[in-house]
């Protein structure tokens, strides 16, 4: 047996309805008989009728177009494609250039171009104590109270353009420790991976080979630039603060690179040497470039750069000489950027990294080694070698622990020779109690030692040995 559709009900009961009013009319009560108009006239409108109701039902039994279909075009909320933090941070080639990836929720299609956002938050709280610290000669409290740091919040942005041939990202330092009450803008590029229309063409042959990058950006030197806490971005960290040394800059200027990777990849560029633009003459350039290697479990990459600006310019390069994002330890030492080792006044600067990267199942090993020469502000030279081992054990995807060793040696300070060493060791944990939400707990200890009388880092005295230690805990909220 058939069950009909309620449309077929609905044809029915109209049809019935219908009949018997033809039955009831008052020419066939009085003398049995209707006129051949009205009796054309109704037999039309209840074809009319039939064809009206047949359509409703086919409509009634085609599926219902998806979501995406009815609304291909517009403001959206889509997070279908929705990624755990754990899965997110750690993704297939999470160590590979452009953020789609990492993007999981959709706020927006139109024509060729999707839209993402994403937001990161971090609420810290910290009780740390220190000793021996003075700065220029005078002495600075040692024992500090427990407390929450103001929190601190960033947001992005990419579209993604053309089946990703062009993708365009950009972010914004809602609040930041160099600058808790100011929106910054951080990163603003695109990354070019093909133009539509030039198939077979030379260009399209070329950007077949080669991908390029070009705006405002992070540049590549080091791979640690993947395993950071950069403001409110913190939950690609396995801890909670950074390397003692821990190079990082933007600055505006182009990158090229292999448009797929394989086992060797290769990558050069060239910026402005600072994080601003300018046209004073002996302003340099800045030139840097990285090969790495992915040999399965394995990840060896090697990384230099280079740049050379006249003194009386006042431009410098920001690459070890400062950090616009902050520190993540507050209230010991000095400077936004507490018991972070900056070389140099940026002026003249030559550097190199190694980095080591091994994972295999539930261990995750990561080790670099740099060096760094870079003209001091007083003209004299300063020379770095730095180097950090890390490491996490996954117990489950949602909670891991860490540990990490990292320091520097100097061996020159304003052109002065030098034995002094800043050590800095950290111990901790983290735990996913959400998708979004990353809580972690650190214990760090950080000490100088054997700088002579006189000598500073980071306009830190450092030859009274100064050291801090403590806890932190954090939790960051991030999509």
């Amino acid at each position: 047996m058939t069950l009909t559709t309620p449309g077929k009900w609905t044809a029915m009961l109209v049809t019935g309805a219908l009949g018997a009013g033809l039955l009831a009319t008052p020419g066939q009560a009085q003398d049995d008989y209707v006129p051949r108009a009205e009796h054309e006239q109704l037999r039309a409108d209840m074809e009319t009728l039939r064809l009206r109701l047949d359509g409703v039902e086919q409509q009634a039994e085609q599926p219902a177009a998806p979501a995406e279909a009815r609304q291909r075009d517009g403001f959206m909320l889509d997070t279908g494609d929705f990624k755990p933090g754990w899965e997110r941070v750690r993704y297939d080639g999470w160590m590979e250039h452009g953020k789609l990836d990492e993007m999981s929720v959709q706020i927006g299609r139109g024509g060729p171009i999707d839209l993402y956002m994403g937001l990161q938050t971090a609420g810290r709280l910290q009780y740390l104590q220190q000793r021996n610290v003075e700065i220029n000669g005078v002495g600075q409290r040692g024992s500090l109270s427990p407390g929450f740091q103001t929190a601190w919040g960033s947001v992005d942005f990419l579209a993604d353009l053309y089946d990703g041939g062009l993708e365009v990202y950009f972010d914004l330092y809602l609040s930041s420790p160099t600058s808790a009450d100011k929106l910054q803008g951080h990163e603003g590029y695109m990354i070019m991976r093909h133009i539509p229309g030039t198939e077979g063409t030379l260009l399209g042959n070329l950007f077949e080979v080669v991908n390029v990058k070009a705006g405002q950006f992070e540049i590549d030197f080091g791979d640690n630039r993947y395993r950071r806490t950069d403001n409110a971005r913190s939950q690609r960290n396995i801890l909670i603060g950074n390397h003692v040394v821990d190079p990082k800059t933007t600055e505006i200027g182009m990158e090229v690179f292999n448009a797929e990777p394989d086992v060797f990849n290769w990558l050069v560029g060239f910026g402005s040497g600072s994080e601003t633009g300018g046209f004073d003459p002996g302003r340099g350039f800045s030139t840097h470039g990285k090969l790495w290697a992915n040999l399965g479990d394995l990840r060896v990459a090697g990384s230099a750069y280079y740049v050379d600006h006249a003194s009386d310019t006042g431009v410098r390069s920001n690459l070890f000489r400062t950090s616009r994002g902050g520190g993540v330890y507050q209230g010991v030492l000095t400077g936004d950027s507490p018991g972070q080792v900056f070389a140099g006044g940026g002026q003249s600067v030559l550097a190199f990294q190694g980095d080591l990267t091994w994972i295999l199942n539930d261990l995750e090993l990561y080790g670099n080694v740099g060096w760094v020469r870079d003209d001091a502000n007083a003209g004299g030279r300063d020379e770095w070698l730095y180097y950090g081992v890390e490491g996490a054990y996954y117990l489950t995807p949602r909670m891991h622990l860490a540990a990490r060793y990292s320091g520097a040696a100097a061996q020159r300070l304003a052109g002065e020779s030098s034995s002094g060493l800043v050590h800095r060791g950290q111990i901790g944990g983290g735990y996913w109690l959400y998708d979004t939400v990353l809580v972690k707990a650190e214990y760090v200890h950080q000490l100088y030692d054997g700088f002579s009388t006189g000598q500073r880092v980071s306009g830190v005295d450092a030859w009274n040995d100064p050291s801090f230690t403590g806890f932190m805990m954090e939790v960051s909220f991030g999509f």
